[in-house]
């Protein structure tokens, strides 16, 4: 139960690479007819007409507003759950069933651990999963709707879980190289210059306002991009050590407390960083803004 609670607090990294499935699809024991009742009860009519009620609703409305401000709400509302319709079918369809439908859990199991875990990636980087209250076997279980692009991440965290549950924990393949503390520490030094170097370069807004310089490139992993501004970067580098240090627990947990899995995931996470650091400062360097500054500074 610990492991698992820490699953679903920690971070996880898209960059984990697990095997596929060999479990089946579903359980021997669960009939076409029960399927076929899951699909009906969470995909379908009572989301449609929860849709619909609301825009007649807004419509009713609109025409009793005599005011300007209350107008311009009502059809940003509307434009809001039209939009929200889209979204939310298309995740309902494509997202939760197709990940249930290659998940080893039955229904109950699957909506409450995935869920969970997608309200708290919801949370906590503002991505834009979805989630709804459904009715499970008599109980209420938060429920959400994901995007294509987060297949991958609760698919790996749905094979960890099942791998954990299995008779050989022992096969647990985390994918991660094994460093020690002195390799970790040199990378990050390294890093800690590359930062102060771009920070330099930031501090005074005279390359802060130009995208072309590769502000904001992803990492492999969900982080803030770069501001504007210096202290933007400020900002998004104690965000970047919080997810550093958490991923690394997370991963130290797992391997059974492995320093050299620890200290690996550290050094992974650091390089990745050092790497897109040094890449922003090059594009800087190769900008013609850049060549006038140190003309005019006599360089």
């Amino acid at each position: 139960m610990r492991i698992k609670k820490i699953l679903f607090i920690s971070i996880f990294s898209l960059m984990c690479s697990v095997n596929s499935f060999t479990k089946p699809l579903f359980n021997e024991n669960v009939t076409k007819e029960l399927k076929e009742n899951t699909i009906n009860l969470f995909i379908g009519t009572p989301f449609e007409k929860n849709i619909k009620k609301k825009l007649e609703d807004i419509e009713k409305k609109y025409p009793e507003s005599h005011y300007n401000h209350e107008k311009k709400e009502l059809i940003h509302d509307k434009q809001r759950i039209v939009d929200d319709e889209k979204n939310i079918f298309y995740r309902y369809n494509e997202g939760i069933y197709k990940l249930f439908s290659e998940s080893t859990k039955n229904w109950y199991t699957f909506v409450s651990e995935e869920a969970h875990f997608a309200l708290y990636l919801s949370e906590k980087y503002e991505i834009g999963l979805h989630s709804d209250i459904t009715m499970v076997d008599g109980h209420f279980v938060e429920s959400a709707f994901f995007r294509k692009e987060d297949y991958k991440r609760i698919l790996e965290i749905a094979k960890i879980i099942d791998e954990l549950n299995s008779d050989n924990k022992k096969t647990l393949n985390l994918n991660v190289i094994r460093k020690t503390k002195e390799e970790y520490v040199k990378e990050n030094n390294r890093m800690n210059k590359k930062y102060d170097e771009l920070y330099y370069l930031v501090k005074d807004d005279i390359f802060a306002d130009d995208s072309s310089y590769g502000f904001g490139s992803p990492l492999g992993c969900v982080l803030p991009a770069l501001s504007e501004q210096s202290n933007g970067l400020l900002s998004s580098q104690r965000e970047w050590l919080e997810f550093r240090e958490n991923e690394a627990q997370m991963y130290f947990i797992l391997a059974n407390k492995d320093e050299g899995v620890y200290y690996g995931k550290l050094f992974e996470i650091t390089k990745r960083r050092t790497d897109y650091l040094e890449n922003v400062i090059e594009n800087i360097k190769k900008s013609e803004k850049y060549k006038e500054e140190q003309k005019k500074l006599g360089n």
